[in-house]
């Protein structure tokens, strides 16, 4: 079992510090924004790499989060592209009627922590506990 699990963080050792941490910071390295918008962004990058962040760490010890400039400003895109109203602006084909839910919350709380951002905490403050009605 350890031979199996020594092979796989090798491999997602590589993956990760070569490929995907590097291409975030590419794309998005600066300002924190996603080509797929801020819908997509969510569950589709932000949430999964935030994840896999804090898989990493607990696995190996090793954090990685202060190389993923991407992670450190994905929290204040989402806060530039928020209407008064709460909705988030609309962007590619997310519908205007969008708003943050418990998937951005998750994602603000793991920034809030791992890079001591006030703006995260706020993010994360400002969604309810639970799923609201007819959310989309």
């Amino acid at each position: 079992m350890v031979t199996v699990t020594s092979n796989y963080l090798k491999e997602g050792e590589k993956w990760l510090k070569e490929n995907v941490i590097p291409a975030m910071n590419e794309m998005a390295g600066e300002d924190g924004g996603c080509a797929e918008g801020f819908s997509y962004a969510n569950w589709g990058v932000e949430r999964p790499l935030s994840l896999y962040l804090l898989a990493w760490r607990s696995a190996t010890g090793e954090d990685l989060f202060p190389k993923c400039t991407f992670m450190r400003q994905a929290p204040l895109w989402n806060i530039y592209g928020r209407k008064p109203d709460g909705r988030q602006c609309r962007s590619e084909d997310c519908p205007s009627t969008h708003r943050w839910g418990q998937d951005a919350k998750s994602i603000f709380a793991i920034c809030a922590a791992a890079y001591k951002d006030p703006h995260a905490q706020w993010a994360h403050d400002q969604i309810g506990s639970k799923y609201p009605q007819g959310a989309t």
